[in-house]
């Protein structure tokens, strides 16, 4: 393949990218596909193997440099809140400049065949994994609630940008609210206090006891 053939076919690769985002995975037959990328179908089976191997490339691409962005964060010896701002930056500004990938990572991850979606949930692990990593250092949690708040975190990185674009306001208002939100999360987690152990039950006897 040569260098231009690449580059025409990574430009139409965005585009059905976009198609599946705005139609969704399951709808987008291969024929309708490779009309809309403008080629015949026997000419994107030679870039590709199927639509879901399509999909699957584009979500590895977007988890791995999510994961690039975090470590990035995580190694920085800045301070927590310029690292954080680094983070949620970048995040911001990756899906300004193209929301689809987000989008599908969100709604058609599921469409994906079991070892794809094995191999995708073991990036989304170790971008979790990261995130406790940096939600532990300035807190000093437990192991469990570490996990847990990287696990929302997680969730929050995938999620918040596209619930921000389903409102009304400005592009530059989004990033704020991003940034914003994304930032309150982490920066508000020190005040978070372990929930209290439940008491075990009274004996019976006991409850006899106190009721006399």
């Amino acid at each position: 393949m040569t260098e231009k053939m690449h580059s025409r076919f990574e430009h139409n690769r965005e585009i059905a990218l976009q198609l599946f985002a705005n139609q969704g995975f399951a709808q987008v037959s291969l024929r309708k596909l490779a009309t809309h990328m403008g080629m015949s179908t026997a000419a994107l089976y030679s870039h590709c193997s199927s639509k879901e191997e399509l999909l699957f490339d584009a979500l590895e691409e977007h988890y791995e440099n999510i994961l690039t962005i975090v470590n990035r964060g995580v190694r920085n010896s800045a301070p927590l809140q310029q690292r954080l701002l680094q983070i949620t930056q970048a995040i911001a500004e990756q899906y300004q400049r193209a929301p689809w990938y987000f989008q599908l990572a969100n709604r058609e991850r599921h469409c994906l065949k079991t070892a794809h979606r094995q191999q995708i949930e073991q990036l989304r692990q170790l971008i979790s994994l990261q995130l406790q990593q940096l939600c532990a250092n300035p807190m000093n949690k437990p192991a469990r609630c570490t996990h847990a708040i990287g696990q929302v975190a997680l969730n929050l990185l995938e999620q918040l940008p596209v619930w921000v674009d389903e409102t009304s306001v400005s592009a530059d208002r989004q990033q704020q609210l991003i940034k914003a939100l994304i930032q309150g999360f982490f920066t508000q987690l020190p005040e978070l206090h372990e929930e209290p152990a439940i008491p075990e039950e009274p004996h019976y006897a006991e409850l006899q006891r106190r009721s006399a």
